[in-house]
């Protein structure tokens, strides 16, 4: 078994023994420990060095979790048909849209307060207009003020919002 199965194993357990779970959970947390025991096996069985597993981890992850490994195009072909001639959606990015010719991504910016809170508005400042070629990311952060505007916030930012109330300009 190598150290790094034994690692994974040791912290697994951990994890389940140390969570006041149900009895369903239990099981689930026993499943969820099969299969990532099983995912770590396979990579470690691989041989990677230490130049290779970060670059093999970070492809895998982005794949795993449906992100493109390369810039999105926004050309004809990358695109699905979600409402007639108006609104299209990214086959590479599912959380990149077009919509009247322009083309954004859903939850591109994230609002966090002085106190840590986070959160994602109305669709107006949630969509951040992306530019071709794109690689698709997790939303950027604007910081603002409890009771901030989201719009002028990302205004304030140097960002333009976008949404359904504005003429999408």
């Amino acid at each position: 078994m190598s150290n790094l199965t034994k690692h994974a194993e040791v912290e697994l357990d951990a994890l389940v023994q140390g969570s006041s779970l149900n009895k369903l959970d239990e099981q689930f947390a026993e499943a969820v420990k099969r299969d990532v025991l099983a995912l770590i096996r396979l990579f470690a069985s691989q041989g990677h060095s230490g130049g290779s597993a970060p670059m093999v981890l970070g492809i895998f992850e982005r794949l795993a979790r449906f992100e493109p490994l390369l810039p999105l195009t926004g050309e004809d072909d990358e695109w699905n048909e979600v409402e007639a001639g108006r609104l299209y959606q990214n086959k590479r990015a599912s959380n990149v849209f077009k919509e009247n010719g322009i083309a954004y991504q859903m939850d591109g910016f994230v609002f966090k307060e002085p106190n840590g809170a986070t959160y994602t508005t109305q669709p107006a400042s949630r969509r951040r207009i992306v530019r071709f070629p794109f690689l698709s990311q997790k939303g950027v952060v604007i910081k603002v003020n409890e009771g901030d505007d989201p719009k002028a916030a990302l205004e304030a930012a140097g960002y333009e919002p976008f949404g359904a109330e504005s003429d999408g300009a």
